[in-house]
This record gives structure tokens, sequence and C-alpha cells, in this order.
């Protein structure tokens, strides 16, 4: 009798509805977060105006960014200088074209009331100065949001822990160590949920294939040699996006290269490329052409959250601590991807595999999968 009882668990739950429950969750509350996101940016309460205090060439790093991202919410309406600073060169007293620059050295809190501003940005120079504290309680006391932009950003990314000393903050920055249980769960979980992936969507890969062939000769997969983790070469899959004959008129159009340096340095990314399919330009928008690279995560050579995978003449360019990049195995999305896809600069673009290898985290990589899903459906930053 206690064994017929016991036999029958009521309590029990199969794995594979557990698998199920936690997919649909994550896919409700990615879908969720988007549709509260486009919402909000049509409301005029979500728009924050903002001033970025500090040097033009430090505000000009800033205002890309936030140009890059206009699901933020935030308005630069003007740049003021710090005692002391000069204008950037052929910029005509406006920030990018965009943003009037006030110079000298003007009342923050009445600049602040004349143009409405809800947000202060801090730039490196100012937010390390001892003029800092006085701006800070100016604002403070108005209820304004502060910002400040440490200059070690762009090395220590948001890897480091606040502790306390009497009152006194300290910001401790770990050492970075990637723990093997953790790359090994990662590896796992690469496996699984490649596997049900190449399952879902066999029938989306095979409608792009079909729709490569009928569009435009040559084969329906491109293949191309990659750097990966350790200096390993291997071949990255994707599907071919371009006419057979891209290659060779690749010098004819690096003129057209936006992040420039032509095909020597840097990337090569071209808005509106002649030599993209018709077909191609539609995978490109929604990284449908990536999705081949699900076979590489198979077969071990890539993740799906990891730094960019770069081509040879790519990696020869990059040297000393960003090099660290190669310590973790690339991804088919990363902090780059996530961030802006293609409208990023490639010197930015190792800063940020830089960043995404010294402050990993599985939790993170699952924060940069949401992300990129949010991205990739804008189809921000594709070309």
């Amino acid at each position: 009798m206690l064994l017929g009882l016991s036999a029958v668990r009521p309590d029990h739950v199969p794995v594979s509805k557990v698998a199920l429950f936690w997919a649909l969750t994550v896919i409700l509350l990615i879908a969720l977060r988007s549709i509260t996101r486009a919402f909000a940016r049509r409301q005029v309460w979500y728009l924050q105006n903002a001033v970025v205090i500090g040097p033009v060439d430090q505000a000009s790093a800033i205002l890309e960014k936030i140009l890059r991202h206009p699901e933020w919410g935030i308005n630069v309406v003007a740049c003021l200088e710090g005692p002391g600073s000069k204008l950037a060169p052929a910029r005509d007293n406006r920030l990018l074209d965009l943003v009037p620059v006030l110079g000298g050295d003007p009342d923050i809190v009445e600049v602040v009331h004349r143009l409405d501003v809800d947000r202060v940005m801090l730039t490196p120079a100012l937010s390390e100065s001892r003029r800092r504290v006085e701006v800070v309680c100016e604002l403070s006391e108005l209820g304004i949001h502060v910002d400040l932009v440490p200059s070690w950003s762009d090395v220590v990314g948001t890897r480091f822990e606040v502790n306390e000393m009497e009152g006194l903050p300290l910001l401790t920055m770990p050492r970075p160590r990637l723990m093997r249980s953790s790359l090994r769960l990662k590896r796992a979980l690469d496996l699984v949920v490649a596997t049900a992936a190449l399952v879902f969507l066999a029938p989306l890969l095979a409608a792009c294939a079909l729709a490569i062939k009928l569009d435009s000769r040559g084969p329906v997969f491109f293949r191309q040699r990659r750097v990966g983790r350790d200096d390993r070469h291997f071949q990255v899959f994707k599907f071919r996006s371009m006419h057979a004959d891209a290659d060779s008129r690749k010098h004819d159009v690096a003129s057209l290269n936006f992040h420039g340096g032509g095909n020597d340095s840097g990337m090569f990314k071209i808005r509106d490329d002649p030599r993209v399919t018709r077909v191609g330009r539609f995978l490109r928008r929604y990284s449908l052409d990536e999705l081949p690279q699900l076979f590489n995560i198979l077969r071990g050579e890539m993740s799906f959250v990891g730094p960019r995978p770069l081509i040879e003449t790519e990696d020869r360019q990059i040297e000393g601590r960003f090099r660290q990049r190669l310590s973790l195995t690339p991804g088919l999305t990363g902090l780059w991807q996530a961030h802006g896809r293609s409208d990023i600069p490639f010197e930015q673009m190792v800063n940020l595999d830089y960043l995404y290898v010294t402050n990993w985290s599985l939790w993170g990589d699952v924060k940069l999968v949401m992300r990129t899903a949010s991205v990739v459906f804008r189809g921000s930053g594709a070309y």
C-alpha cells in the first residue's frame, strides 16, 4: 500500500513543463518590456531635458551615446563648458551641429531654471574637480537628477562594490575571476538552447535559405575566417546577404565606409551597401543572417553571449589590455550588439568587449540577451 502511494507523487512537475514555463516567462517579459517602453516613448512625461557640463570633447562622447539611444528619453538641450575650456575645432559653437554650447562659466542654477532641465550630467573633467561638490549641492537642493561620469568608466565599467568606512563611501574594484563552474554552466546552456533553437527555428531557416536562393545567384551560406577564444581561428557561418561578387567589389565601395579607414583599419560598414541583395537587406535588419551561427555554438566555437568574433585584419589592430577579449568564447550577441550594433565605432566596440570580459557574469548574459531582443526588434544599427 505504501509503495502504491509513493508511486503517485501529486507534487511532481515534469521538467518539460518547467522549461516551457520559464521560456514563456522570458518571452512574455521581453514582449511586455518592449510594449511598455514603446508606449512610454510616445509620452511627453518620458522625455528628460538634460544639460552636459564639461569640455566639449568629453561632452561629445556622452552626446554620441545618447543620440544612439532615443529609447532612453534623454533630450540634451545644451552643453555648459567649464572655466578655461576651449571649444573643439570646427564645431562652430555647436556640439555635433545639434546642441548649443554655452561658453565661459554661466550660472548653473539660472540655466537649469531657464531651460527647464530635469537632469544634469557632469563629464569626467568636472565630476572629479573641486567644483563638483558645489555643483552637486546646488542641484540636489533643486531636486535635479545628477549623473557623475568618472574618467575610469572605460576601464572599470560597472565592476565595483560600494562600501563604507565611517561614513566615507568606498568604491571597491574586485579582482575579475572567471569561475570554471560558471563557464561550464554557460557552455551547457549554450548546448541546450542552441539545440532547441535549431529545432524550433527549422522552418524559418528553411524559408530564409529558399528566399536567398530565389533572389540571387550564389551559395546560401557565407563562411568567413574569424579569431576566437585563445586566438584560435574558425569559420563562422552566416546566411549570404550580398551578391556573390561582393568581395571583388569591396575596393570600389571602400570610400563609403562610415567608420573610416577604408579596408585597412577599423570596421568595414556601409549604410545602404549596394552589394547587399534585396533579401539580404531584410535579413540584416532583423539579424536573421546570423542564425546559422547556432551551428558554431553547437561546435563550441561560439557562445550566445560574448565578445564580437573579429576577422583577422580587425584582430591585428587590437593591442594591450584589450587582448583580454580573447579569454572568453566569442558570442552571437554582446555589449556591442546590445548597445548600438554597427553605429558604434570600432574603438568603442573593442572597449565594450573588454568591459564585458572583465565584468562577466551569467546574469549579465541573461540581461544582454533580453536587451538584444529589443534592439533587433527595432532594427536599429543594422546595415
